[in-house]
């Protein structure tokens, strides 16, 4: 057992209550339905999508609890009101993985688990999760840790720091080394790092343009396809190469390649390229997003950083973070699921309904396309009609009570909930624990001079321009210093 996951754990217990919550939200009155208004001929709102996507977002609430809205000539409903994602995220078998934003993701993985409809995913969730049960990432958490020291040793008292590219570099070598048990060249590195970029970038702008002008060679499109033929020959060779050694190290892709289905049967060569894909690509830019955004946030507010500041200390004494530290480690991991809510990655999803269906009272069709935002769940989780203040200690008695039931667990969504939450979000969040301990055990982190950084809004949100400058700290720290208790 986990001691420490963090709120995802309130995911089994929403979906026990699934059945019942979900009748009422799926035929209950009283949820509006409404167009959005400013509608483009052909190109819908896709213009105000690709100008300022999450404002367009925070602005549908307003309009109806289901909004419908024109991406491209394609008309879809935006789910703004949380019973009804709750109700969308739980009920898999009528609104499957599917829409404008896994129609591209299949281009880059194929049929990973995050991408393959609900028919396949089960068997492919069942093989995987071995790799990621608690047991599996405490022994990824040595690695975490050690490629965090690593990182920071190059590190010099009041360098400026280029955060994003710096994490990016952490997580492909951390991916590599837990899912891998390799490591890639600096330059094969440089390549990852520049190819999942592209991928999240041009898959952006070809999910809003009309199906009709999909394959048209665009600059997007060229620089998608060049990405994408690169990003799967790099993760086809470490397949290839981790085959032919032979050797099961307990990782992901030993998993995969000695594991059986209920029936006995192995994973084709085909589907654990797949699976690699994927968790490759979820494990890099999400992550590293993850972790710029916390230091960031860190150098925002000086009272949140004190207060980790002296809770790694209190607890670490000097010493590296590890998986035994996660549970003392309170405050710190509140910082990242704060992280997640105050900017989360992933701020748009879709589901594609498999049959006539009703939602919120509203008639939903076979084939429709419904739009999720883990963005806009959390501006409600703000309580102001916004993104809210950044307040860590919302969190804290979630952190240390991993099974406590508070009120936040169904409008906190970074990893989604029901059957297709995030197979890693343990993973990600004890990588995202780890490095935030390590970094700010060692460094004072404050904004650089002329930094302008900015949300970067593409498949993710990414920060761009975040540069920050360090000043080192004393690794033991003085007796006042403190932690929060242990739960």
């Amino acid at each position: 057992m986990c001691p420490y996951a963090a709120t995802g754990h309130g995911d089994a217990a929403s979906a026990d209550r699934g059945p019942a919550d979900g009748r009422l939200a799926a035929g209950g009155c009283g949820y509006t339905l409404a167009k959005a208004p400013g509608a483009w001929p052909v190109l819908g709102h896709a213009r105000r999508l690709l100008r300022d996507p999450l404002a367009f977002m925070e602005s549908l609430p307003s309009v109806g609890d289901l909004v419908q809205i024109g991406v491209g000539p394609l008309t879809v409903t935006v789910v703004c009101h949380p019973d009804l994602a709750r109700h969308v995220m739980l009920d898999d078998q009528t609104f499957d993985k599917g829409g404008f934003v896994w129609d591209r993701m299949r281009e880059v993985v194929g049929d990973g688990v995050s991408t393959v409809g609900r028919n396949k995913h089960r068997r492919q969730r069942r093989m995987l999760q071995p790799a990621f049960r608690p047991q599996a990432v405490r022994a990824y958490a040595a690695v975490m840790s050690e490629q965090v020291t690593t990182m920071t040793a190059k590190w010099r008292d009041g360098d400026i720091l280029d955060v994003y590219p710096e994490t990016v570099a952490l997580s492909t070598k951390i991916v590599t080394r837990t899912m891998f048990s390799t490591s890639l060249d600096e330059g094969t590195l440089t390549e990852v790092r520049e190819t999942v970029e592209e991928i999240v970038r041009s898959g952006f702008h070809l999910m809003l343009i009309p199906p009709s002008l999909d394959r048209l060679p665009t600059p997007f499109r060229r620089r998608f396809n060049r990405a994408n033929a690169r990003f799967r020959e790099i993760t086809t060779g470490l397949v290839r190469f981790c085959r032919e050694t032979g050797i099961n190290h307990g990782d992901v892709l030993s998993h995969l390649l000695s594991g059986r289905d209920q029936h006995g049967r192995p994973l084709t060569d085909t589907e654990i390229c797949d699976q690699v894909s994927s968790v490759f690509l979820a494990g890099v830019e999400t992550t590293a997003t993850v972790i710029s955004w916390a230091l960031h946030l860190m150098t925002q507010h000086p009272d949140a950083q004190q207060q980790v500041h002296e809770e790694v200390t209190a607890v670490l004494q000097g010493r590296d973070p590890t998986w035994e530290d996660l549970p003392r480690l309170v405050y710190t991991r509140a910082v990242v699921y704060e992280t997640l809510r105050y900017r989360t990655p992933v701020w748009l999803t879709t589901r594609m309904t498999t049959a006539d269906t009703l939602l919120g009272s509203h008639r939903m069709a076979a084939g429709g396309v419904v739009v999720l935002s883990p963005h806009l769940m959390h501006c409600r989780l703000g309580r102001d009609g916004g993104i809210g203040r950044f307040d860590p200690k919302r969190w804290v008695d979630t952190a240390m009570n991993p099974h406590a039931a508070v009120h936040q667990t169904d409008t906190w969504q970074p990893f989604s909930m029901g059957p297709r939450r995030c197979i890693g979000d343990t993973y990600g969040l004890t990588e995202a624990a780890l490095a935030l301990a390590s970094i700010t055990a060692r460094w004072h982190l404050a904004p650089a001079p002329g930094s302008g950084v900015r949300a970067d809004v593409k498949a993710l949100v990414t920060p761009a321009d975040l540069r920050i400058r360090l000043t080192r700290r004393p690794l033991e720290g003085p007796p006042e210093a403190t932690a929060w208790p242990a739960p």
